[in-house]
């Protein structure tokens, strides 16, 4: 059987390609073996390097810093990623909850209109059960109103009804109520009959221009007529005190212990100077000016009852001596 030469030229390429590959394999195997063997000697000599303590840690360190760096943006990157996530599920929660209220709104909006009409209604029906009539909530006396018999209402009129008791509005001389307070007694008679009782002082007001304070008093049960006159007498009995000071004198910690203020010389290398000094005293009475003290001090004592400017106690003062 003839070989043809066709089939002898493509056996010897693929005998020579056969042989190619080999060579490409055992070159490629001689490479790895020789980069393996570089590998083995270096690792041989950083491992004599550590055992001897002079190996080079440096290029170590920075590819550990590099993987660390490249860790910590990795994290970096996916906390922005999650706070992301977490602001955009809190915009839709409240979303959720901003539409829940305003849903809640206008229910509550829509049920006060219920009410509203439903009130309505009621007073309506009102109106109609008493035929047309109009009674007032409370009981009590006309004082003001806008209404004749006739005219047709508009709804702006309106009713002052008073309601409650009694009050007796009166004005004094200021030179004659200055001794008098709130809460003291007033005697008051009525146009009608000899007997007076007996009331208290309910407000004290300041003097107006002529010099009168107006004051009232409440009025027990009674007939009493808006606008009507009665009588009153002020009477105060008050026992003497022989220490009495103006208001502005007395003086409160902060543990509301009463004292005053008391000028007080010492000898310097200056001279004699005085001082304030401080004395814890007990009041026993007082109107709108003046308190009634007692402590241990003597009647010759010096007591400030003012100064042009704010003192303490141990501060040096210079006393003007008043009545």
């Amino acid at each position: 059987m003839a070989i043809k030469e066709t089939d002898i030229r493509l056996a010897k390429e693929k005998a020579d390609r056969a042989k190619e590959d080999g060579q490409a394999a055992e070159n490629e195997w001689d490479d790895k073996i020789k980069k393996a063997r570089i590998q083995a000697d270096t690792l041989e000599r950083d491992l004599q390097a550590i055992k001897k303590g002079s190996y080079d840690y440096s290029n170590d360190i920075k590819e550990a810093k590099k993987t660390e760096e490249s860790a910590r943006r990795t994290l970096e990157t996916v906390k922005l990623q999650r706070a992301k996530l977490e602001a955009e599920i809190t915009v839709k929660q409240n979303n959720e909850k901003t539409s829940k209220r305003t849903v809640s709104l206008d229910q509550s909006m829509l049920q006060l209109d219920i009410n509203s009409k439903e009130e309505e209604i009621a007073k309506l029906s009102k109106v109609i059960e008493q035929k047309g009539r109009v009674y007032s909530p409370v009981q009590g006396i006309i004082g003001n109103s806008g209404l004749d018999y006739g005219i047709t209402i508009t709804g702006s009129e309106k009713l002052v009804i008073l309601t409650g008791g009694f009050e007796l509005l009166m004005k004094g001389n200021k030179d004659n109520l200055k001794y008098f307070t709130e809460g003291d007694e007033i005697e008051i008679k009525s146009y009608d009959t000899n007997t007076p009782f007996t009331s208290v002082i309910e407000t004290l007001g300041l003097p107006d221009e002529e010099g009168l304070i107006t004051f009232t008093a409440l009025l027990p049960d009674g007939n009493y007529k808006e606008g009507g006159s009665l009588t009153y007498r002020l009477k105060k009995t008050s026992q003497e005190y022989p220490n009495c000071v103006p208001l502005q004198a007395i003086r409160q910690d902060s543990g509301n212990r009463t004292y005053v203020l008391m000028v007080r010389e010492k000898a310097t290398v200056l001279g004699t100077e005085q001082t304030a000094f401080r004395l814890e005293v007990t009041v026993e009475e007082k109107d709108r000016n003046t308190a009634a003290i007692s402590g241990s001090f003597a009647s010759a004592d010096i007591i400030i009852t003012g100064s042009s400017k704010d003192i303490s106690e141990g501060d040096r003062v210079m006393a003007n001596e008043t009545e």
